[in-house]
């Protein structure tokens, strides 16, 4: 029973840290438009 729990535990939090994770690369990736848009557009001012 308690070996149930741990492991129960142990997977959630492994789904926590994959969630998290993907989250953060996905801001990183969401950020990383931006910059890329806001200095193709600074180019075609200059």
């Amino acid at each position: 029973m308690y070996v149930n729990i741990i492991s129960g535990t142990y997977q959630s939090t492994n789904w926590i840290n994959y969630v998290s994770f993907s989250g953060i690369q996905l801001l990183g990736l969401i950020w990383s438009y931006y910059i890329y848009k806001d200095y193709k557009r600074s180019l075609q001012v200059v």
